[in-house]
């Protein structure tokens, strides 16, 4: 044993700076948030619940695409798309479910939207005693856009997809591109 070892672990400088730290941090503002009494002020690009948006006018933006479903890596999204009973040149989601069960918050529908319908939020404290309680419907995600419509433009507008430049996903419908020759094998 060396001298500088014997003086380390009979002066116990290991427990002074222990110490040193403790009386630091003992005197400054406490970052503990009381969480039922007092919320977080979360990012505006923070992913939380998954809702659908409405346009201006009350109709809703999805348009049955399928593109949400077919990307999201946990398979949580179920699409059943059909044409507008009263306009035949719109599609429609005529049943939409999405799991928050199986859900990892990743994105990966949102940005898959053709029309921006849906979007992210700073919703994260949904539970339920029952699975079936987080399973939601179309009207719920519905409900739930209309009640944070304001949390979803700003996700949107933080991942840059709202602006000048979407103005297309803004018109109303959605044209899907036309099949061709070489796609359809003829």
């Amino acid at each position: 044993m060396t001298l500088k070892s014997l003086l380390k672990s009979l002066l116990f400088t290991e427990i002074m700076q222990g110490l040193k730290l403790t009386f630091t941090h003992m005197f400054k503002k406490k970052i503990t948030v009381q969480y039922p009494h007092e919320k977080l002020e979360l990012a505006d690009g923070y992913r939380g619940f998954i809702v659908h948006r409405r346009y201006e006018n009350g109709q809703e933006r999805c348009v049955g695409c399928d593109l949400c479903e077919a990307i999201c890596p946990a398979k949580a999204i179920r699409v059943v798309g059909d044409i507008h009973p009263e306009f035949p040149e719109r599609r429609f989601a005529k049943e939409y479910t999405l799991d928050f069960t199986r859900c990892i918050f990743c994105g990966f529908c949102v940005v898959a939207c053709p029309v921006n319908a849906l979007s992210m939020t700073k919703e994260f404290a949904h539970s339920s005693f029952t699975r079936e309680g987080l399973i939601y419907s179309k009207d719920q995600l519905l409900a739930l856009g209309d009640r944070c419509e304001s949390e979803s433009i700003a996700y949107l507008k933080v991942r840059n997809m709202w602006g000048a430049e979407d103005s297309g996903k803004d018109e109303g419908r959605y044209h899907f591109p036309p099949i061709s020759a070489t796609q359809s094998g003829g």
